[in-house]
């Protein structure tokens, strides 16, 4: 049976209406309400001005290329990086915790060749992220997880510092999420002795949260390090 566009419409608008209101400010879900229609109405147009592009064809779409690299460009600034720093816009969160758990086991195995055949590890709280503990699976790396406090939902230095110590060389990768309560530029990242972990420095005395990462939708590339634009 052919069907008109207004049956089709009439159908999703049915659909629809079951979901919760994504304005007002009461859900959140991944739907971020700015509270401004001009805005919606901005997005409204941009989607619909690249709804026939193939946002995996970079190199047939010029404008999605294009676009990468000016928000790669936007995360970079945010977080201090220098030119050294590069990145991708991934599908979702998942796709990024993946290819950063990618690049962390590469550059460890490339800082000592006789870890080539090796067995990583990454460390993270007992919140991260799932998509960490799948890219372990995917990566063949063991998975070292903290405990979180149930009162400040945050696992501590110390506890991070020690799992790092009792893997000693095996650590590839800590998975935190640093909250500055002054100002962006209270965290800095830094190449550890050990090859490329990462650990989190301060210039505050804000202590720092654990719970999962993925920097700003921007995941690394080969070449970067993991988690830091």
């Amino acid at each position: 049976m052919t069907r008109s566009a207004a049956d089709v419409l009439a159908d999703l608008a049915a659909m629809r209406a079951t979901d919760p209101p994504t304005h007002g400010g009461r859900i959140l879900a991944y739907v971020y309400d700015s509270g401004r229609p001009d805005l919606d109405d901005l997005a409204e147009r941009a989607a619909t001005a690249f709804l026939p592009v193939n946002g995996l064809d970079p190199t047939t779409f010029r404008s999605v290329a294009a676009l990468e690299s000016a928000l790669v460009g936007r995360a970079r600034a945010l977080f201090h990086g220098d030119d050294d720093v590069v990145g991708s816009v991934t599908s979702g969160g998942t796709e990024s915790c993946l290819l950063a758990v990618k690049v962390a086991r590469e550059l460890w195995r490339a800082a000592d060749p006789a870890r080539a055949h090796a067995r990583a590890a990454i460390v993270l709280p007992t919140t991260a992220h799932p998509a960490f503990h799948k890219a372990a699976q995917y990566l063949d790396l063991d998975v070292m997880a903290v405990p979180v406090s149930v009162t400040s939902g945050q696992a501590s230095t110390a506890s991070l510092l020690a799992a790092l110590d009792e893997l000693g060389e095996r650590a590839a990768l800590v998975v935190v999420s640093a909250r500055a309560t002054r100002s962006a530029s209270s965290t800095r990242w830094q190449r550890s002795p050990r090859g490329p972990l990462l650990e989190a420095s301060r210039a505050t005395s804000t202590p720092a949260s654990a719970d999962g990462c993925s920097r700003g939708g921007a995941s690394s590339t080969p070449g970067t390090s993991p988690c830091r634009a």
